[in-house]
């Protein structure tokens, strides 16, 4: 199965939907902002049930949410029928981002990784296509994993605990990181490259996840936006410097970037 079409199962359309908190990183951005938000025409992408709508929507001027998979924006729509008139949904792929026009976003936010879920050619082309609906000097916020986390990810010595039970449960995973839903190369390369596609075990091993280094990640970017902060997702606090945000071995990071 597709990444996308894993996330149009009714199963995960439901749980999805139910979900209402903010991540201490996106905590702390939309704090950051929140004096800036009732000026702003914000976009959400990969919305999936609307996490993020309960805390951006009625704090800017305008609010679209879009998401590849029709049945999250059928949750979106029933979820928040009765908000305001300026929250609206559509279905939209983020690496074109069709029917949106040119500059016409203050603030693109790509919440919970979901960038992550595309391959490389595909990941460039959404990051293009963002920088063309944002207005100059508009801000992008976006959430990606960190390949500086795959070693212990993948390392036996992670899975293993004093319980017994739990020691089982824990080989029986690592088995299955790295001999049967990854083959040898991929564990190589992802052990020594700044982006790899990896089974990482997110939904019982159902996902493909794309993991970047940040210094492949401003790579990307150079050229279209330029950071103003990355943030810890175990801190919830931006790195004091790039130094840091490039040792971290937090699963993910958040990146704060302006359309330059």
């Amino acid at each position: 199965m597709e990444n996308h079409s894993f996330y149009n199962t009714p199963e995960i359309v439901a749980g999805y939907a139910l979900e209402t908190h903010l991540q201490a990183p996106e905590e702390a951005i939309v704090s950051e902002l929140i004096a800036k938000l009732a000026q702003f025409d914000v976009l959400d992408i990969g919305i999936g049930g609307g996490r993020t709508t309960l805390h951006l929507a009625g704090r800017c001027k305008t609010y679209t949410g879009v998401d590849i998979n029709p049945n999250m924006i059928s949750a979106c729509n029933q979820r928040f029928k009765n908000w305001p008139h300026n929250i609206a949904f559509s279905i939209a792929d983020a690496r074109t981002l069709e029917n949106l026009e040119d500059n016409s976003f203050d603030l693109v936010l790509f919440s919970f990784n979901g960038i992550d879920y595309v391959n490389h050619q595909d990941r460039i082309r959404a990051l293009a296509s963002i920088y063309r609906v944002l207005r100059p000097g508009g801000y992008f916020v976006f959430s990606s994993h960190n390949t500086n986390c795959i070693p212990s990810l993948i390392s036996l010595r992670t899975h293993l605990s004093r319980n017994p039970i739990n020691t089982a449960r824990g080989l029986v995973q690592w088995l299955k990181l790295n001999f049967i839903h990854n083959n040898r190369s991929t564990i190589k390369q992802a052990n020594k490259s700044a982006r790899v596609m990896l089974n990482d075990g997110a939904f019982n091993f159902s996902l493909q996840t794309y993991y970047v280094s940040v210094q492949e990640q401003l790579r990307q970017l150079d050229g279209m936006f330029s950071i103003d902060n990355i943030y810890s997702l175990t801190s919830g606090r931006p790195f004091t410097t790039l130094e840091h945000a490039e040792a971290s071995t937090d699963s993910w990071l958040y990146y704060v970037c302006t359309k330059t």
